[in-house]
């Protein structure tokens, strides 16, 4: 593992939260895009890209966002809030 300075837990819990609900809001368009199976990026409550994989846009966002501060959820039909590790939380090196 990377030794990086990862962002405090409450820091990083906010920003999945938000994201988690700016994500549900936007879902419906984007399975009306055809997007099911593809990861959004997200940081600041808005969609960064899309990825076909997690591993990408985890990696993306390791490169893009030097304070590890993003999350990354699955389009898909019935999405699923497992919570902190689900689509956030400090990614092993992926």
């Amino acid at each position: 593992m990377r030794n990086e300075q990862m962002p405090s837990s409450d820091v990083l819990e906010s920003e999945i939260d938000g994201n988690y609900a700016a994500f549900m809001e936007k879902l419906e368009g984007l399975l009306r895009e055809h997007r099911s199976g593809q990861f959004a990026l997200m940081r600041n409550r808005a969609i960064v890209q899309l990825f076909d994989s997690a591993a990408d846009a985890i990696q993306f966002g390791r490169k893009a966002f030097g304070d590890h501060i993003f999350s990354v959820q699955e389009v898909r039909e019935r999405p699923f809030d497992l919570g902190y590790f689900s689509h956030g939380g400090p990614y092993a090196d992926i």
